[in-house]
């Protein structure tokens, strides 16, 4: 692919906008394994969301201003929203643990810290190649590996739900854990999802283009 100046300008748009996907990532991370440090995250992705939000709102800006992008413009506004959404998600997921003041988190959950933070690195690998799509096979590579740890996210996501529902004896304040976390859990699920949607639409992207 032979990049034009405004090309580029797209490019380091999404390898903006993919770097707070992964900053997002490692302050999920970090609060999974060291849980005392919930209102630094919080900060700190409110932070990475706000940053992400402009990147987001400039691209959509650039592809409308211009008559022609360095690839489809249903394309670049689909990405660009799933990559925010990915911020979007685990900001949400944050807040809300410091909303409902939760207690101790599942043990899932460092698990599921470590993956995200693997799963959107890979993202991020895959979103940064579009600048140069030349390896359809590498690229192929990306997208089972992410696609694998995706569906192990799943099978963490669903331990994790049948673990808070193992009441033997359901009080009010064990359904309200319950309540609390599995909305949690549902923000986290959703954003490994948006991860494999992101890598979709480079996949469509690769196959069109390379």
């Amino acid at each position: 692919m032979r990049l034009l100046p405004q090309d580029a300008v797209f490019f380091d748009l999404f390898d903006a906008l993919v770097d707070d996907v992964v900053q997002a990532a490692a302050a999920f991370r970090r609060l999974s394994e060291e849980f005392a440090c919930l209102p630094e995250v919080v900060k700190a992705l409110d932070e990475i969301e706000h940053h992400a939000d402009g990147v987001t709102h400039e691209l959509a800006n650039r592809a409308d201003a211009m008559f022609v992008t360095p690839f489809d413009k249903e394309d670049i506004s689909h990405l660009a929203g799933t990559l925010d959404d990915i911020v979007d998600l685990l900001e949400s997921a944050v807040h809300r643990m410091a909303l409902y003041q939760v207690d101790a988190p599942p043990p899932e959950l460092a698990v599921l810290g470590r993956l995200i933070t693997e799963l959107t690195a890979l993202v991020a690998q895959a979103v940064k190649g579009l600048r140069q799509i030349r390896n359809r096979a590498k690229v192929r590579e990306l997208f089972i590996e992410i696609h694998r740890i995706e569906n192990e996210c799943d099978d963490l996501y669903h331990r994790a739900l049948a673990h808070l529902y193992d009441l033997p004896e359901p009080t009010p304040v064990g359904l309200l854990r319950l309540m609390k976390w599995r909305e949690i859990l549902e923000r986290l699920e959703r954003a490994v999802d948006r991860c494999e949607d992101a890598a979709n639409v480079v996949e469509s992207t690769v196959v069109k283009y390379s």
